[in-house]
């Protein structure tokens, strides 16, 4: 009914979910061009729907290869993500297209280190990483926690920023538990201004996201267009990022 009263004459979807699949089929069926957005659902098996098609041999690839075969075209946020839908289209309807990032707030801001420092209430001295992303264990929060602990038994204290959504409160257990609580600083639910003046008062951003679902690079974008030197697994798109580097 929405298809007959709005008339598109171009459909933007994003994929795994039951109700895409059936705009998919009007698309088909109205010869509407279906332009599909693809996130690492493709490719990683956990992620619906593949978690409950991956039990079966055989019906991940036929899933993909009937709904992306509906498509004139398929966007995914960085060459590593666009392989796997390069599966199941010809390549040439396969498009690489870094999204969601204006850069020009991070490239713009003057604050200084030390203002920046200042305006969180952060010790001015010493060496800070930072790392933007959920509190979840695939963003590799853990790990930096677990770098700062090290260098800290070493003499070499590393202050760390974390700033994302999501629940702080294990994270915080292990900072205390790695003894290092009071050089991890947890930060959330700021405006984009604030975090521009968060990353200005860093000095490298880490980024250890370490599963199939390291995609985007959207903070550690961020984090090199705000000036700082990035370090990274060799995870995902993250080389895209930090190398510059297609595949």
């Amino acid at each position: 009914t929405l298809f007959a009263k709005e008339k598109p004459d171009v459909v933007l979807s994003e994929t795994g979910l039951i109700k895409t699949f059936m705009a998919a089929e009007v698309c088909a069926r109205r010869g509407i061009p279906l332009v599909i957005h693809t996130y690492a659902e493709v490719h990683d098996l956990t992620m619906s729907p593949n978690k409950l098609l991956a039990k079966t041999p055989g019906l991940v690839d036929e899933y993909w290869s009937r709904f992306l075969g509906k498509a004139a075209a398929v966007l995914a946020p960085s060459w590593y993500c666009a392989k796997a839908p390069a599966k199941y289209v010809a390549k040439d309807r396969v498009h690489m297209i870094y999204f969601g990032i204006d850069i020009a707030p991070y490239l713009d801001s003057t604050a200084t280190r030390a203002e920046a420092r200042a305006h969180f209430g952060l010790p001015t001295d010493g060496f800070y990483a930072i790392a933007v992303g959920a509190f979840s264990l695939r963003k590799g929060h853990d790990h930096l926690i677990k770098a700062a602990a090290i260098l800290a038994r070493q003499g070499k204290p590393l202050s760390v920023l974390l700033c994302g959504p999501g629940d702080q409160e294990k994270l915080k257990h292990l900072a205390e538990e790695e003894g290092v609580g009071e050089f991890v600083h947890f930060f959330t639910g700021l405006s984009e201004a604030e975090l521009v003046m968060l990353y200005r008062a860093a000095d490298v951003y880490c980024d250890a996201s370490n599963t199939v679902r390291a995609c985007l690079g959207m903070s550690l974008t961020e984090g090199m267009a705000a000036g700082l030197p990035a370090v990274s697994y060799d995870a995902g798109g993250m080389p895209e990022v930090v190398l510059n580097e297609d595949n």
